[in-house]
């Protein structure tokens, strides 16, 4: 065909030389390497061979007095070119075509300064034989080889590579990862693993703004590795000039064509297809400043080009490896009622973001490896959470080196903060439907940070921080949460544990009350009250108070009989499954408390109805909210309940202490399997004047008791009551010894 001129000037710039072109144009491509080699270049090339320098690093060498310094050695008579530091390899290539379109010998050889390490060979290559791949020892030994090949036989395209038995290696990306026999399979083309930025897709979608049509059906882009080949005058020619100047401007504008345009190098120089025209391309997003198109996924693919681009192969691959996502939290926090709560979260979150209708999807969940809170609680495992897939148990191992963790913490209650690759955002919360907004914002991630190529979207790690204590974070699942957080084992252990404390056949009439005082304003008027209700929805006024606690508790009205349980005693999880066990609950301001309730199933349910929004997921539909801020009426006018229950002693009969008159506040043998009963006796009533009238002779028990009680902690355990009386000479004897109504010899044998 006939060559047409160029319209547009090279942005190629002599610097030295001749310009003459003989048989066959030798390119070098220069960055400041050592291109000293180049005088072992064989000379019986002298008469067929030009030789070509193009300078890139003018910027980072005296590229000039490097390139005097050789020529004044070399054999060949060189031309020096300098072209702007963009584009590298690619860039040089078709800016020579474009300056010398109309004068190109019959073959250009274009290289590069360095020793490219595909040309060393040493790779194995697949199949029954074990071949490996055959090289080169250097540039020049390669070029006194091929430059011989190229005159001798005049062939169309001729690349500097490795060789095997079944012609040059040539090189493909990966459209996925996964295993295979040798890096050169038997098609003798080398296969690049997967990579961040997914060059398999980024050389399709460059192929169809070059050549048209869409990049779904796009070939695989197989090429010559490092770019180095010999081209035939009448493959160049074969396209325009236009062509090859449109193609040089777009190398130049964008530095992400560095490695893109080398994987459509084959059908740009050796096919017959003509380019699309140049005025209809078009940059690619990564080129654009779109950040997400810099690490793209399959689902950026989809969307950008409005087809699936996935081979039916490679789409069942990702199908396979699916979650590829691991969504985990950072740490467990708090109680085991807290945690179950982050725990709920974790599954709301996951739900909403897996946009599925099965608690685990294409996001995998993972918890913290970890047995201990950092503020000293026991985890979740392997109790209640136990019965979780073998998958949550622990966090998985991250082993691709591509992957990107992104924070989202909650930062107080109703606000969200993600931290994403260096980057924040800061949003508060609205509608009832929080898991929803974490979603969101996971999924906007891949808006500005740098995606993984096994991901659909978003971070690869997505890390969960805070302690969620509302039921907007996941309502969505709530209704799944009473089985997935009852583990059937230790469940049955505390109901053994139990049952030693309290017959089952009693059972129907007990109630849970875990007597948590914090932010109660009137703690024991509110669980009295609580009883009461509890115990007018039964029917019955003997209602079986179990009391979990930490410490001392007040009696309770409304309870026949009080049985008391320590939960530093049993440990939070047996207390848990305990308060689950019975028919009803005192649900406090306590975590644990709430999802005894939830994971329990409660026939009837008393919570405290407070204005405190941190306290908002206690009001839930079908519990009964009780105002904590009012006293009973009998107690308003008393000062103490109406009535005392008959408490039953736990204790075994022979271990029963001597005296128990008015309190027995920890049995000291009433232990069970590490639990500890606790009863109480009948309330007697108070007689003042003959409380006055024993004070003096109670004074000296009273005296050790009081001891008993202040090494204790003022906590009322392991301590008996002498009486009544004893307690007022208590008070008295302390007043007199501050006031002086003893002299000091008394004072010291009282002591």
């Amino acid at each position: 065909m006939t060559a047409s001129k160029c319209r547009k000037p090279s942005s190629a710039k002599l610097l030295f030389g001749d310009e003459k072109h003989k048989r066959v144009d030798l390119v070098v491509q220069w960055y400041c390497e050592d291109i000293t080699w180049l005088l072992d270049v064989s000379t019986e090339f002298l008469p067929d061979v030009s030789l070509f320098i193009i300078d890139k690093g003018h910027e980072k060498c005296d590229s000039r007095a490097l390139f005097d310094s050789l020529r004044a050695r070399l054999k060949f008579k060189p031309t020096l070119l300098r072209l702007p530091n963009v584009g590298r390899d690619g860039h040089s290539t078709v800016a020579f075509i474009h300056r010398y379109y109309d004068s190109l010998a019959e073959h250009t050889f274009f290289v590069q300064g360095g020793f490219h390490w595909i040309a060393r060979g040493g790779l194995p290559k697949a199949g029954a034989k074990h071949e490996v791949a055959r090289g080169w020892p250097d540039q020049p030994t390669a070029l006194n080889v091929l430059l011989k090949k190229v005159l001798a036989q005049n062939p169309e395209f001729l690349p500097l590579t490795s060789y095997t038995s079944a012609g040059p290696v040539l090189a493909v990306d990966m459209e996925v990862e996964e295993a295979q026999a040798a890096p050169i399979l038997d098609d003798n083309v080398l296969h690049f693993g997967k990579t961040s930025v997914d060059l398999y897709n980024r050389g399709r979608e460059l192929y169809s703004i070059i050549f048209g049509g869409s990049a779904c059906d796009a070939p695989p882009p197989v090429f010559t590795a490092g770019m180095q080949y010999s081209i035939r005058r009448d493959k160049l020619l074969s396209r325009s000039c236009d062509d090859w100047t449109a193609l040089e401007d777009m190398l130049a504008s964008c530095v992400e064509f560095i490695w893109v345009m080398e994987r459509v190098t084959s059908p740009i120089f050796m096919s017959d297809k003509p380019f699309a025209k140049p005025s209809d391309w078009r940059l690619p997003g990564y080129c654009r400043g779109d950040q997400v198109a810099g690490h793209p996924t399959p689902k950026y693919w989809k969307d950008e080009w409005g087809c699936e681009p996935l081979s039916p192969h490679a789409a069942e691959i990702y199908r396979k490896i699916a979650p590829k996502r691991i969504l985990f939290l950072e740490h467990f926090k708090g109680t085991v009622g807290d945690q179950l709560f982050q725990l709920a979260a974790l599954l709301g979150i996951g739900r909403q973001a897996n946009k599925t209708t099965g608690l685990l999807g294409r996001i995998q969940l993972a918890l913290p490896d970890e047995t201990v809170t950092p503020d000293n609680h026991p985890t979740v495992f392997p109790t209640i959470a136990g019965g979780f897939p073998a998958s949550l148990k622990d966090r998985p191992a991250l082993s691709s080196k591509f992957f990107t963790e992104c924070t989202f913490e909650e930062l107080s209650l109703g606000q969200r903060h993600a931290w994403v690759f260096g980057k924040t955002q800061v949003k508060s919360l609205s509608g009832q439907n929080w898991a929803s907004e974490f979603a969101r914002a996971m999924e906007s991630t891949q808006k500005f940070i740098p995606l993984v190529p096994q991901n659909e979207e978003g971070c690869e790690v997505l890390k969960l921080a805070g302690r969620f204590r509302d039921t907007r974070y996941f309502n969505s699942v709530l209704d799944e949460l009473p089985s997935v957080f009852w583990h059937q084992e230790f469940a049955r252990k505390a109901e053994k544990q139990l049952e030693q404390l309290l017959p089952k056949s009693e059972w129907k009439n007990a109630v849970s009350v875990h007597y948590h005082v914090h932010n109660l304003p009137d703690a024991r008027g509110y669980f009295s009250r609580a009883v009461e209700m509890v115990g007018k929805n039964l029917g019955s006024p003997k209602v079986v108070c179990v009391v979990f606690a930490e410490g001392s508790v007040e009696d309770l009205q409304g309870c026949e009989k009080q049985v008391r349980i320590l939960d530093t005693k049993v440990g939070e999880t047996t207390a848990f499954y305990m308060m689950s066990l019975l028919p009803s609950v005192v649900v406090a301001t306590s975590s644990s408390s709430f999802w005894a309730a939830v994971v329990g199933q409660k026939k009837y349910v008393v919570a405290p109805d407070l204005t405190d929004v941190s306290f908002a997921y206690l009001k839930q539909p079908g519990w009964h909210m009780l105002d904590p801020t009012k006293l009973p009426e009998e107690l308003l006018q008393t000062g103490q309940p109406a009535s005392s229950p008959a408490m039953e002693e736990k204790v075994p009969q022979a271990d029963r202490p001597a005296s128990s008159s008015l309190r027995l506040a920890q049995a000291p043998n009433g232990e069970v399997d590490g639990q500890t009963a606790v009863t109480t006796a009948p309330l007697q009533s108070i007689d003042l004047p003959k409380l006055q009238a024993s004070a003096n002779s109670n004074a000296e028990a009273s005296v050790t008791a009081l001891r008993s009680i202040q090494l204790d902690g003022l906590q009322l355990e392991n301590f008996t009551w002498i009486s009544v009386a004893g307690m007022l000479a208590m008070v008295l004897l302390l007043v007199c010894r501050r006031r002086g109504c003893f002299r000091k010899k008394e004072m010291d044998a009282m002591a």
